[in-house]
């Protein structure tokens, strides 16, 4: 743990992969608390289905969420053939932007971006209100030696840089939701640390975040998941201690080894509110890959970005145009016609454009 501040404030950091702690709370001082690794040893359970879960406890002094992303990291590592190392860090980045996406509404979106200066070249991921969610990484073909704890060591694949969040809100008036940028530095690269640090220092949020993600001896995703918890304005310090206690008690628990026995979103958050009164529970949530990531209409929208001329040479060596969606992993295949077709469109738009740009110049 590393502890810095004045005396008025502590900033505690848990530096384990996959576990990003920060509480910040006046004249009060944390205690490091040991986090359980991905690869913990634990019993063999029915899978469990994805699904989202929140609460709030009886005092309404602390919210917490908890996340089962199994399916879905599986399926979208699976579609970008990633790699073990690159199908952690993409899971992590996509299971904390769902976590942070509950409560907006339905098209607003929490995005991050991993620009770090690690092999995996970037690593994006993109969630709604509606519990949906995509993301590619750079390069999903990296594999690295184990960290010092023999584990995948997504910080060095991720490396050092910059982490970019964009928030995109609805505001009053506004035709679609309008996007909030904001910059901060990559602290550890393991993903939650990095985006807890941002809530704590841009938004001002006192709480916990996990994600992990667990893949087989077949390099095959088998668990996903995490929780995440807030300190809600009001929140004592006596609140804050038994919060801390709780999460001491779950340190041998990773995220990756409560799925793997078999809990469900619900038992983590019982585990996290222990001792807080019965919490309210709210309607569970489903969460899913974004809809419509591609389609040929989008793929032809990004040839008329091409200059006339190379799209002129494509046809002339009749070419075929191969597209390959970063998110999902499908491959479309434009053939000459296709591009002769976009082409033609393209110049008609350019003639009705220019002449009605003439009759507007003659009135």
């Amino acid at each position: 743990m590393r502890v810095s501040g004045t005396s008025l404030c502590v900033t505690a950091l848990l530096a384990t992969p996959g576990v990003g702690f920060v509480l910040q709370r006046r004249h009060t001082r944390f205690a490091s608390l040991p986090v359980a690794s991905e690869a913990s040893a634990v019993a063999a359970a029915s899978p469990i289905k994805d699904e989202f879960c929140s609460a709030i406890s009886a005092d309404g002094l602390v919210s917490a969420k908890a996340i089962v992303t199994t399916s879905m990291i599986k399926d979208i590592a699976t579609k970008q053939e990633c790699l073990p190392l690159a199908a952690a860090a993409l899971g992590r980045a996509i299971t904390c932007s769902l976590m942070i996406a509950d409560g907006l509404k339905g098209e607003e979106t929490f995005q991050v971006r991993f620009q770090g200066d690690g092999p995996l070249n970037g690593v994006l991921a993109i969630a709604n209100g509606k519990m949906e969610a995509r993301g590619f990484v750079g390069n999903p073909r990296v594999s690295l030696p184990p960290n010092a704890k023999g584990k995948l060591d997504v910080g060095a694949g991720v490396g050092r840089g910059n982490l970019f969040v964009v928030r995109a809100k609805l505001l009053p008036g506004d035709p679609g939701p309008s996007p909030y940028s904001s910059i901060t530095q990559i602290r550890s690269g393991e993903v939650p640390e990095d985006i807890n640090y941002y809530l704590a220092e841009s938004e001002q949020r006192e709480g916990a975040l996990a994600a992990g993600v667990h893949v087989d001896s077949a390099g095959t995703v088998d668990a996903a998941g995490g929780w995440s918890v807030e300190l809600l304005p009001g929140a004592s310090d006596e609140v804050a201690g038994q919060l801390m206690s709780n999460l001491e008690a779950m340190a041998d628990l990773s995220p990756t080894a409560m799925v793997q026995m078999g809990m469900g979103p619900k038992d983590v958050i019982k585990l996290i509110l222990e001792g807080m009164g019965e919490p309210t529970f709210f309607d569970a949530k489903t969460p899913k890959p974004t809809p419509g990531c591609c389609s040929d209409e989008k793929v032809l929208r990004t040839m008329n970005l091409l200059p006339v001329r190379e799209v002129v040479q494509i046809i002339e060596n009749n070419e075929e145009v191969k597209v390959k969606c970063e998110f999902c992993g499908t491959v479309r295949v434009l053939d000459n016609g296709d591009v002769q077709e976009a082409l033609d469109a393209r110049l008609l738009r350019s003639v009705n454009d220019a002449g009605a740009e003439g009759l507007k110049g003659r009135v």
